[in-house]
This record gives C-alpha cells, sequence and structure tokens, in this order.
C-alpha cells in the first residue's frame, strides 16, 4: 500500500510514503521493520551481513514503487536520487562523518536503477536534530543543478515521516534553487501519529485544576513550538494527573508532546521539573 502525503508536502508533484511504519496492532509492517532493523539495531554494526540485506531490500522496496510510476505515467523518468539531509553524513567526499542509512539506501537505488544520485543537491546545516528543535530554513542549503538537468525529475526520499517539517524544508530549497525540476518525494514509511514527539519547555498556567464542559478536570501547560504559543491539556484519567497536581503554579516542565490522530498535542514523556 501506498500513503498519499501531497496535502502535507509542498513543492512536490507526488509525494507518498510506501506504507505505515507500525500497523493497526502496533506491529512494524514489512518496510517499517526493515526501516528500524536499520536505525536501531544495526546502525553500529555495518559490516553484519544482514545490514547490506537490509539496505538492499529497503532500496528495492523504493525501486518497485518507481518501476510502478515509470511504467503507468507517460514520459516520467526520474534523473536522478538524493536523500532529505542529514548533518555530516560518511560519503566518499566525508569519509570520517557519521554513517547515515538514507544516504546508502540512495546510493545503492541508484546503482541498482543505473540513475545519478548527490548527496549535495540539498544539505543540512546544522546538527540540530528536527524532533527536538524544529528545523528552520536556513538550516537546509540546495545548490543549482547543471544546466542539463535544470527541468530533469528529482527523487528524494526519506526513512521515516512524521510532520513533514524537514521535508517540507528540503524540497522549497530545492525548488527555490531549481524552479523547473519536478519533485517526487518518496519516504519508506509514515508514523500514524506524528512520530516520537517533540523535546519542549512548558509552564504550568495555574495549579488548580480547571473543568471541562464534560465534566472532567484538567491541567493547562503552555509551551512554545516552532515561534507559536501553544498548550497541552492534562485530563484527570491522563497518568501525568497525579504528578501534574503536585506541582507549583508556574513551573517548568521539559516534556516530549505530539499530536494525536485528532490534531490535539498530547504529552508522551515528562523529562524535567523544575
Amino acid at each position: 500500500m501506498t500513503i498519499n502525503l501531497r496535502d502535507i508536502i509542498e513543492n512536490a508533484d507526488i509525494a507518498v510514503a510506501l506504507d505505515w511504519y507500525k500497523d493497526d496492532n502496533d506491529g512494524y509492517t514489512q518496510i517499517g521493520r526493515l526501516v528500524h532493523d536499520l536505525k536501531y539495531l544495526y546502525i553500529n554494526n555495518t559490516q553484519d551481513p544482514l545490514f547490506t540485506y537490509c539496505v538492499d531490500q529497503l532500496a528495492t522496496e523504493f525501486k518497485k514503487f518507481i518501476d510502478q510510476l515509470e511504467n503507468s505515467i507517460p514520459n516520467f523518468r526520474i534523473v536522478a536520487i538524493s536523500p532529505v539531509p542529514s548533518y555530516n553524513p560518511k560519503t566518499a567526499i566525508n569519509p570520517n562523518g557519521s554513517t547515515k542509512i538514507m544516504y546508502l539506501v540512495t546510493e545503492r537505488l541508484g546503482s541498482i536503477m543505473d540513475r545519478k544520485f548527490s548527496f549535495n543537491l540539498a544539505e543540512k546545516m546544522t546538527d540540530k536534530q528536527a524532533k527536538t528543535n524544529p528545523l528552520q530554513p536556513e538550516d537546509i542549503k540546495a545548490r543549482i543543478l547543471p544546466e542539463a538537468d535544470q527541468n530533469a525529475t528529482i527523487l528524494v526520499i526519506d526513512d521515516l515521516f512524521g510532520n513533514g517539517n524537514s521535508a517540507n524544508i528540503t524540497l522549497k530549497a530545492i525548488k527555490e534553487k531549481n524552479p523547473h525540476v519536478k519533485l517526487i518525494f518518496v519516504t519508506a514509511t509514515k508514523n500514524k501519529y506524528g512520530g516520537l514527539g517533540h523535546t519542549v519547555v512548558g509552564k504550568l498556567n495555574s495549579n488548580m485544576p480547571k473543568t471541562a464542559d464534560n465534566g472532567h478536570q484538567y491541567f493547562k501547560i503552555d509551551f512554545n513550538y516552532d515561534n507559536s504559543d501553544e498548550h497541552v491539556n492534562v485530563f484527570e484519567d491522563n497518568a501525568f494527573f497525579d504528578a501534574i497536581k503536585e506541582m507549583d503554579t508556574g513551573a517548568l516542565i521539559n516534556f516530549q508532546v505530539k499530536r494525536n490522530k485528532k490534531g490535539y498535542w498530547n504529552i508522551s514523556k515528562i523529562n524535567s521539573i523544575n
């Protein structure tokens, strides 16, 4: 199956995820398992044959989708492949960088499809992580493609899609430098509910609980995310309600927050309280 991301990703002619990261039973999908194992089991043991196997399998999943596109759309052909950029990746020109899964998948996909690939079409200029600090436009730099490719169709790939911030900034940067290219965004997987969450610092609005229209009590925590004032309500059936009840008004709380399937913020973890 594929998940259409066109309503989330701007500047892409096509934007999809190949599958969900996890299924409805909270187990990994087939592609989700490949992504998980590469990111968390084999990343520190790249000599393990299973690491190479998973890279090959993930590249093959991308190829299957691209083959379908190229066979179904007249005069459609991917010219070059680029990953959503990571900071300080290990490449031929940067051998002391860190191993990045999607750079290896990009190289392998380029090989099995006999297409060009680029690691400098878009580059990440900061080591901050999107899940803790939202990327800003200045964090991704793109370059102008050679004249022969300025009207080309470029494939940009990723492994795990959360809220789309990194992908959107990357594609916008590429498009600003190369306004006539067609961009195809394909991520291996999408997290159904926005990924692991974002680490923020919030302030307890009051240590006196408020009462909702349905009679349930809740606490309100104010925080700022992506330069926007936000808040999260913690209701009495929440696992963190009793802990928050013991805090003082104005207490600073370092926590992880993510949106649920209805679009409301939920606390997924409390890291510390000051």
